[in-house]
């Protein structure tokens, strides 16, 4: 078998686009990679590079293959044991009758899909980014059409349609800030801690702080073991939920408006919630705030926006 130089450039995130292009076109049983650098350091980082963005790059494309074939949404934990059925076949895992030994892997697919959809949601190259998956919240659109849903928008003066759309924004808001109510999302977390262990969790100076928002009038406040984030200030720059809200029904939208949506989002429904108040920080270093419930109730679902 002949090898085929390829020059990449120097930069890391080049890699990732040079493993992609090139295994791609190589039949199956004959996609190796091989690469060289000038010194010992590099090749360690270059082989952590890699193979975390070959990580990621699967994680995608299993998730769009197992969303791509479906006529309707599905919810969070069913993506979990899809693409662990998917790994499986692909042989990154082994088939094991051990149900500790799958709630591990399971974690795993949990902490990439977190990353892809929680945690990195705004990268380029992801799934969102790119318009093939689309992430709901369940229940939702049902909700936003009731009585009580109309009567607010009625009370504030607000179309109905824009502020559907502007709830649903307000949620992604939350989520694509890490503001979800799961553990990992929830725990100050620093490297080779079990839980970053557990859900393979790479923690850095923003991964792993757990972030929540305060009420409307309140200040930003972090510390080393959280970050609160506003949702409305009443003087000086405004928010990023404030200028979102803003964008969808006008500068001239009060506080009151957005206070009055912020609740009906907290508001139970069916024994579940849209937002939850919740406490986020280390076990000295605490703090409370909204975060997307992350209730097996109320799931996010996955919707693939491109069929083939």
């Amino acid at each position: 078998m002949a090898l085929q130089p390829v020059y990449a450039g120097t930069q890391r995130w080049q890699y990732g686009g040079l493993l992609v292009v090139v295994m791609r076109d190589l039949p199956e049983d004959h996609r190796k990679l091989l690469v060289f650098c000038d010194s010992r350091q590099d090749t360690a980082h270059q082989a952590r590079f890699i193979a975390a963005s070959e990580d990621r790059v699967r994680i995608r494309r299993l998730t769009y293959q197992a969303l791509a074939k479906e006529s309707e949404p599905h919810d969070f934990d069913w993506l979990v044991d899809e693409l662990y059925e998917r790994c499986i076949e692909e042989g990154k895992y082994r088939r094991s009758k051990k149900k500790d030994e799958q709630r591990r892997r399971k974690k795993e697919i949990t902490g990439d899909l977190l990353g892809e959809f929680a945690i990195a949601a705004r990268v380029r190259a992801g799934l969102e980014r790119l318009g093939l998956v689309k992430v709901r919240y369940a229940e939702l659109d049902a909700e936003m059409h009731s009585d009580e849903f109309v009567g607010l928008c009625v009370a504030h003066g607000l179309q109905p349609e824009l502020a559907r759309r502007s709830v649903v924004a307000m949620l992604d808001f939350f989520r694509h800030r890490m503001a979800l109510s799961h553990e990992i999302l929830q725990t100050r977390m620093f490297p080779n801690d079990k839980l970053a262990n557990d859900y393979k969790i790479t923690v850095n100076r923003q991964v792993g702080i757990p972030v929540a928002f305060v009420e409307p009038g309140q200040k930003s406040r972090s510390s080393k073991g959280y970050k609160l984030t506003s949702t409305w200030n009443p003087k000086g720059n405004p928010a990023g939920l404030q200028k979102l809200w803003r964008q969808f029904h006008g500068d001239d939208q009060s506080e009151e408006s957005f206070q009055d949506f912020l609740n009906w989002l907290a508001t139970e429904k069916d024994g579940a919630s849209y937002l939850t108040w919740v406490t986020i920080g280390s076990k000295d270093d605490q703090a409370q705030g909204w975060q997307v419930d992350f209730d097996l109730d109320l799931p996010p679902i996955m919707v693939p926006l491109v069929k083939w």
